[in-house]
């Protein structure tokens, strides 16, 4: 679970659009603090305080694009942590946004816009959020200014990630990670690499977002920024969760915890001490877990609708544990309620699963098997959006060239827009100075466009590739697999798949750690593609499990093939690793047939691979 907490009210303020303009009145001083306020230098809540006072005091009444300049500034300084500061910011941000509209400030108005959605987004309130950001980011694009753009999708597609909506959170914040990269906001940039990190990892690919991660916090700590690296600490935290790594996941939680506690961000710290709690459940360690949300419960409001949801949903997993079913039914009704306000479908569904279990409990077995019930059509609706979005996801994730397109035509807007008002501020002798300037123009945007080409390309490639064993990631596994699988159906030629992965993997981790799992997965990795022929396609699809795609493909040479790869690792042995160990792998055959779906013959090689588990390992099954 991704905490909107994350940004407090110091992040959030910097994210907001101010692009300085050109001004009537000479004020350095003033300016310089603006900027250090943007660049992300000011980075905590007292020294905004004392920054913005600052500038008031700087400021002469009839300076009026500084003096809205700072009242822009003012509606992002509210305390985030706090329901009432929430609440009169939000008044302000109304009262400003008419202000604004009144005078005749556009750029302001979708700041406050801005401004307004997130302390709604705050409040739970995301229907309010989503409108906000929506028309601000059409107004953004009305006016070309392309600050304002990248902090509104980075804002809104932060929020589709918490929802679920991977396709257009992606297509949100790659736009904007492009448009810091451009404006060299390096700080914001950072903390939409963040939320895109995230979004990878509940994509379902936490292995990317963990790497992301791990740059993520090195380069908080190389700037000096301690509290941003320890919660990326924790969201590498619950990125190790989802790849099964709870020991590692709760270690993780620790250490922010502790630093934050220490540091008194209490809210942070709280929202940190949830999130461990339900790693320790997954440890069986339910008293930790008790101790773990009872430290939280202080600080968690209902407010903090992603929180509250889940401190309940765990509240009430702990009451089951220890044989309180009747007791667990009242946080039961509160997560609900939470999850549903917040739009949190992944969280409904963990609750249907235990509600269901609470009812079983209590020996109300036609209440169980109706949420049950629920709990099976949400998960497979949720599993529908996942396979839609894989599609969706890739086609947005490699339209880099649309997006560069269209960034490119805000930046040559706004660099004509600044030549406007230079223009208008020089003298007629200044022409010639001012013919030079564009002239340098063209040549940085021509320099900028080869380096941005450049740079897409080298995304495009990072994007299809597993950084551990440099085989083509899930994502595209998947992707090149639904068009060879509709190919073979439509020209009635044959078509296979090999699933595969380690056996007793676990073990391997256990005995010679993370790095010897990776030797091991390298190992197989590198084996295995001496193995294929020209037209076949080798992808890690997670973890230790692999998916080989065998286009023209009958399914007696595919159990040739899948045997001959079995057979082939089992009598090799990787190297670099003490005693050198046997490694064996199991594998699952699955050949076109009657199916409509790529999914449907994934699913066939899926359960074939449980079947070579199940019986003894080292071993091919066909579906």
């Amino acid at each position: 679970m991704k905490s909107y907490f994350l940004k407090s009210a110091i992040t959030v303020l910097l994210l907001s659009g101010m692009v300085p303009h050109a001004l009537a009145l000479d004020n350095p001083k003033a300016d310089e603090l603006f900027k250090q306020l943007e660049d992300g230098q000011v980075n905590n809540v007292a020294e905004v305080e004392q920054t913005l006072d600052q500038i008031a005091q700087l400021l002469a009444k009839d300076d009026l694009d500084r003096q809205a300049r700072l009242r822009r500034a003012r509606c992002w300084s509210f305390d985030a942590n706090d329901n009432a500061n929430i609440d009169a910011a939000i008044d302000y941000a109304v009262n400003q946004a008419q202000a604004a509209e009144n005078q005749a400030y556009p750029e302001a108005l979708t700041d406050f816009r801005l401004c307004h959605g997130w302390y709604s987004q705050l409040k739970g309130n995301m229907e309010q959020a989503k409108a906000d950001y929506d028309q601000a980011l059409q107004q953004a694009y009305q006016l070309e200014d392309h600050r304002l753009i990248a902090d509104a999708r980075s804002l809104r597609g932060a929020m589709y990630s918490f929802q679920g909506n991977f396709a257009m959170a992606l297509e949100d914040l790659l736009t904007a990670q492009q448009l810091y990269e451009k404006l060299k906001l390096d700080y914001w940039g950072l903390y939409n690499l963040a939320d895109l990190a995230t979004s990878f990892r509940r994509f379902g690919d936490p292995q990317s977002a963990l790497n992301y991660y791990r740059q993520l916090e090195q380069a908080y700590r190389q700037s000096g920024h301690e509290e941003q690296a320890y919660i990326i600490n924790g969201e590498m935290a619950i990125a190790l969760e989802e790849l099964g790594d709870f020991e590692g996941a709760v270690a993780k939680f620790q250490q922010s915890y502790d630093y934050l506690k220490q540091q008194g961000v209490t809210v942070e710290a709280a929202g940190v001490s949830v999130n461990m709690a339900g790693s320790l459940l997954k440890l069986g360690r339910v008293e930790d877990a008790k101790q773990a949300l009872e430290r939280a419960r202080p600080f968690v409001t209902e407010q903090m609708g992603g929180f509250y949801s889940f401190m309940q949903l765990y509240s009430a997993d702990v009451l089951l544990r220890q044989g309180q079913a009747e007791q667990a039914m009242a946080p039961l009704i509160k997560a609900e309620k939470s999850f549903r306000n917040i739009n949190n479908d992944r969280g409904l569904a963990e609750l249907y699963l235990l509600k269901s279990e609470v009812f079983a409990a209590q020996g109300l077995w036609q209440e169980s098997l109706k949420v049950l019930r629920l709990y099976i059509a949400l998960h497979h609706e949720l599993d529908n959006k996942l396979q839609s979005y894989r599609t969706t996801e890739m086609r947005t994730r490699f339209n880099a060239d649309r997006m560069a397109k269209e960034n490119q035509r805000l930046l040559e807007s706004e660099r004509l827009k600044e030549q406007e008002v230079q223009i208008l501020q020089q003298n007629r002798l200044l022409q010639l100075a001012v013919l030079v300037l564009a002239s340098i123009i063209i040549i940085i945007t021509a320099v900028m466009a080869f380096k941005q080409t450049s740079k897409s390309r080298k995304f495009q490639k990072i994007a299809h590739t597993d950084h551990l064993t440099q085989l083509a990631n899930r994502r595209y596994t998947y992707h090149k697999g639904e068009a060879m699988f509709n190919q073979a159906r439509d020209s009635g030629t044959p078509f296979s798949l090999v699933l595969f992965d380690a056996d007793n993997f676990k073990d391997i981790n256990d005995q010679f750690g993370h790095d010897g799992g990776d030797k091991v997965l390298q190992h197989l990795a590198s084996l295995s593609q001496t193995l294929i022929r020209e037209q076949d396609l080798l992808g890690r699809i997670g973890g230790e499990e692999f998916l080989l795609l065998l286009p023209e493909t009958a399914h007696e040479e595919c159990l040739k093939i899948a045997e001959r790869l079995r057979q082939t690792i089992a009598e090799s042995r990787p190297e670099g690793l003490v005693g050198e160990p046997r490694v064996t792998i199991s594998a699952g055959v699955a050949t076109l047939g009657e199916e409509l779906q790529f999914s449907e013959l994934l699913k066939q090689a899926d359960d074939a691979l449980y079947c070579a588990k199940k019986r003894g390992r080292n071993r091919v099954e066909t579906a």
